[in-house]
């Protein structure tokens, strides 16, 4: 998906929201078409090829999720970003298991929407780090989306060895981990010069001056159990956050 030029479909029971909506993406070069209903978004999406859907959940008729899953089931590679302000918590659950790549809540800046679009555009790789095979299945299992793919280390070795190979958007990481911690991984990182946004979810206790240390690899502290929707959140928040400090990766000393 290139920089510009991209068709996007915008799908909002307001058309007065989705006019101007699409009229500033037309200023940034791509191609929009507007749905005001779910039936409307499906027969557009047959008819035309939509590199990216910014999508409302509370519609007349089909709802956004039920809208989210049919669109899934004809098109599986088209990113969809859900984009609400009165959504349940059961719709937002069941808009990022249907494989919504994102959830913005309006008012949402228009940056943000490109920031978005600009991420789903490279496929983000999120990193686990757990050994809890039930956690990292469960998020192995609801979290891929387009434009999204999760793969899971059961150890701190496993974990550093796939950042050395592949560049990894985000860190999952769990402060206990077989024959070491988090912060020991933390420290890691950090003689390795592998910069990644990282968020802590854990269960256990942790020394706040100690994560102090690391204030610029640790984005987020999360407690045990986290909704995926608020990782899907926090995740396109870390990523956000590390496209405007610098890329992700292995930066060597000069």
């Amino acid at each position: 998906m290139n920089e510009t030029g991209r068709h996007i479909l915008i799908v909002d029971d307001d058309p007065d929201f989705a006019e101007s909506l699409g009229d500033l993406f037309e200023l940034q070069g791509h191609t929009f078409a507007i749905a005001t209903q779910g039936e409307q978004a499906l027969q557009l999406a047959s008819e035309q090829t939509f590199d990216f859907v910014f999508l409302d959940i509370k519609m007349p008729g089909i709802d956004g999720v039920e809208t989210l899953r049919r669109l899934r089931a004809t098109r599986q590679d088209t990113k969809v970003a859900v984009i609400t302000g009165y959504a349940t918590d059961e719709q937002l659950d069941g808009a990022i298991a249907a494989g919504a790549f994102t959830v913005l809540e309006k008012p949402c800046p228009f940056e943000r929407m490109l920031e978005v679009m600009k991420h789903a555009g490279a496929e983000q790789i999120v990193l686990v780090a757990d050994d809890d095979p039930d956690f990292t299945d469960n998020l192995e299992e609801l979290l891929p989306a387009p434009g999204r793919q999760v793969i899971a280390a059961s150890s701190a070795h496993a974990a550093l060895d796939l950042l050395e190979q592949q560049p990894v958007s985000v860190l999952l990481l769990d402060m206990r981990l077989p024959n070491t911690d988090g912060y020991k991984v933390l420290a890691a990182l950090r003689e390795r010069n592998l910069t990644v946004p990282v968020i802590v979810v854990t269960s256990y206790p942790f020394e706040e001056t100690e994560l102090r240390r690391f204030e610029n690899s640790v984005v987020k502290v999360l407690q045990k159990p986290v909704p995926v929707r608020r990782l899907v959140e926090e995740i396109s928040a870390a990523t956000f956050s590390s496209s405007v400090q610098g890329e992700v990766g292995r930066h060597d000393n000069p």
